[in-house]
């Protein structure tokens, strides 16, 4: 029957898991030991080599502690229960199992510089491990095989909008940006000398039939325009106000 690695956590669907410790007791008299036929399989379940836990039983209870991996034999001296071990194998994963911040187990180990180093796979909280335990000097002397990471994040290049080539990019959007506004100016600029050129060429245009014409009526039709000059004309002549001309030829529009 599996238990749940945190076994203060009671929820039957906690995903971590971990089988149940068998215990087989042999010999007699002084001989006599316990071997914990499933150590490889409790050990993989806590990502520990299985001579952590085994090593752990023996501080705690004081006995000898003979380990063969090539055989799979984990042995501690003595006749010890199932239920007993099961209970210390607790303490184990508290103390170098369990992570302190979400007290998940995934945590790795690894030494470096006398110390043992956890780092958390699930909230990625780094933390020693306390060294006052016997098993400690264990694990210094015998590190595990997998090597974490624990350097310190380096820290994030400046964005580019930061410091001087964010100034040298702004400046240049800036420039940009000035340029396109002088486009606009002189685009709206010619528009006007568009919309005035018309207006301009009105003005000529009127002015000369202002000049053609006595009367600004326009509404009147050439002939009676003409006549209205010829009649111009006749005044200026019975006045002697004729002169060298000059004033009818304005008037007519002829200037020269």
């Amino acid at each position: 029957m599996a238990l749940n690695v945190n076994r203060s956590i009671t929820d039957p669907f906690y995903r971590y898991k971990m089988p149940r410790i068998q215990a087989k007791v042999e010999g007699k008299g002084n001989g006599i030991k316990t071997v914990i036929s499933n150590m490889v399989e409790i050990a993989k379940a806590l990502e520990r080599p299985p001579t952590y836990p085994t090593k752990y039983f023996g501080c705690e209870l004081g006995a000898q502690t003979q380990v063969d991996q090539k055989n799979e034999r984990y042995i501690v001296n003595g006749e010890h229960d199932a239920a007993k071990l099961q209970d210390i194998l607790d303490g184990f994963i508290k103390k170098f199992v369990l992570c302190p911040a979400c007290e998940n187990p995934e945590t790795l180990l690894t030494v470096r510089k006398q110390q043992i180093n956890s780092k958390c796979k699930a909230c990625g909280h780094m933390y020693i491990i306390d060294q006052r335990h016997r098993l400690a000097t264990f694990i210094v002397k015998n590190p595990p095989k997998i090597e974490v990471d624990f350097s310190v994040v380096k820290e994030k290049k400046p964005s580019k909008t930061n410091g001087t080539n964010g100034t040298d990019a702004q400046d240049e959007n800036n420039e940009n940006k000035q340029d396109s506004s002088s486009g606009d100016e002189v685009q709206i600029a010619d528009e006007e000398d568009e919309d005035w050129a018309p207006e301009v060429e009105s003005e000529k245009l009127t002015s000369g039939i202002n000049k053609l014409v006595i009367s600004a009526d326009l509404d009147k039709s050439i002939e009676e325009r003409l006549e209205m000059l010829y009649t111009y004309f006749q005044d200026m002549k019975k006045k002697n106000e004729i002169g060298d001309g000059k004033a009818l030829r304005n008037e007519a529009g002829d200037s020269s």
